[in-house]
């Protein structure tokens, strides 16, 4: 396998699992909301918490909240956006491994399809890159290749922490 085939390759499994790491937050975090906002309501609506006046005010709130931090941080459709990612990148990495790919222009073609791709990309959660080349590194290797704070572990779905490098962990 030539060598631009194989970067090609690993960089699809890359964005594929990155994407899928991001899908399932987000998509996570909207079933929350929608669980938060249907259990509150439920409650609400029983009279169960009419004698807790702090609680009952509370669960007023949170629906509203809630909905408004779905509306304004559109946890479907940014799902949705990753699934949209993750599926292209499977698609151009079985069409990569699939064949049997000796031809210059077709390595050409699905490089410019992968540079096009990336273009379209939302700009990348760093910490959620980094973790995730840990893992694509562990299909070959025995120990990551990066260290990564737990501070930017704990909340790599959350910041971007744009402006963060990595130490590589050498190994011995």
């Amino acid at each position: 396998m030539s060598e631009e085939k194989s970067h090609l390759i690993a960089q699809c499994q890359l964005s594929s699992l990155y994407h899928e790491h991001r899908e399932c937050f987000l998509a996570t975090c909207h079933r929350m909301v929608l669980f938060v906002i249907i259990m509150s309501s439920a409650l609400l609506a029983s009279g169960l918490v009419e004698s807790y006046a702090t609680v009952k005010q509370l669960m007023l709130l949170a629906p509203v909240l809630l909905a408004s931090l779905d509306l304004v941080f559109s946890f479907s459709t940014a799902s949705q956006t990753h699934k949209f990612f993750r599926h292209r990148y499977s698609y151009i990495e079985a069409k990569l491994v699939g064949g049997d790919i000796s031809r210059d222009t077709f390595l050409t073609e699905m490089s410019k399809e992968v540079t096009q791709l990336m273009a379209e990309e939302p700009p990348a959660y760093r910490a959620l890159l980094y973790h995730c080349t840990n893992l694509t590194d562990l299909r070959t290797r025995n120990e990551p290749t990066l260290k990564i704070p737990r501070v930017h572990m704990l909340f790599r779905n959350v910041f971007r922490f744009a402006g963060s490098q990595p130490k590589r962990i050498v190994s011995q």
